[in-house]
C-alpha cells in the first residue's frame, strides 16, 4: 500500500499543520537555549496567547500561567533577571546538587563526558548528510540542544513541504 493511501486526504492538511506548528515550537525552544533572550523575544512572548497551550496537564498549565504572569511585568528588569538566570543555568555558573546543566548531548551520551565527544561527531555527520552546517562560529558544539532543536524544526518543515507537494516518498 502506498503511503498517500494510508491516510485520508482530509487528514493530510492536519498532519501538515501539526508539523508546521512543531517546526515553530522547536525554533522557539532553540532560541531559549541558544543565548539570553533579547527584549524583542521577551516582548513577543508577552504578546503570546498562552490559553491555546492549556492541555489539562496541571503542571504544564501552571507553568504557562507562570510565564504569562511574569511577562506582564516585563518592563521591571525582566531581561536582566532572565539573562542572569540563563547564564547561571546554561553557562555553568551555578550547580544544583553538585551538577551543572550543560545543554550539550555529548556530555551526557558519552562515557568520557567530553563536550566534543563521539555524539558531537555523529550529530555533525548527520547534519552534513542533510547539507546543513552551523551558520556561525558560536563556540558551541553541534550537539548543543539549540542546534538539535533547530534541526528538528528544519526536518518538520521539510516533511510538511514534501507532503503538501505530494512527494510522499521524500517525506518519509
Amino acid at each position: 500500500m502506498q503511503v498517500e493511501n494510508m491516510i485520508e486526504p482530509m487528514l493530510w492538511e492536519d498532519v501538515c499543520g501539526v508539523l508546521e506548528s512543531r517546526s515553530e515550537f522547536y525554533l522557539m525552544l532553540a532560541g531559549l537555549y541558544f543565548k539570553p533572550l533579547t527584549q524583542a523575544q521577551i516582548d513577543g512572548m508577552a504578546e503570546e496567547d498562552y490559553a491555546g497551550y492549556v492541555v489539562g496537564e496541571s503542571l504544564l498549565d501552571e507553568g504557562f500561567d507562570d510565564i504569562r504572569r511574569a511577562l506582564r511585568k516585563r518592563h521591571t528588569g525582566t531581561r536582566s533577571i532572565l539573562a542572569t538566570e540563563w547564564t547561571s543555568t546554561f553557562g555553568g555558573a551555578e550547580a544544583y546538587k553538585g551538577r551543572y546543566c550543560v545543554p550539550n548531548a555529548s556530555v551526557f551520551l558519552d562515557e568520557s563526558g567530553l563536550t566534543y565527544g563521539r555524539p558531537r561527531t555523529e550529530v555533525s555527520r548527520i547534519y552534513g548528510e542533510q547539507c546543513l552546517r552551523l551558520a556561525d562560529n558560536s563556540g558551541m558544539p553541534e550537539s548543543h540542544i539549540s542546534f538539535e532543536l533547530e534541526f528538528l524544526s528544519i526536518l518538520s518543515g521539510e516533511i510538511s513541504r514534501h507532503l503538501r507537494a505530494g512527494e510522499f516518498d521524500r517525506a518519509l
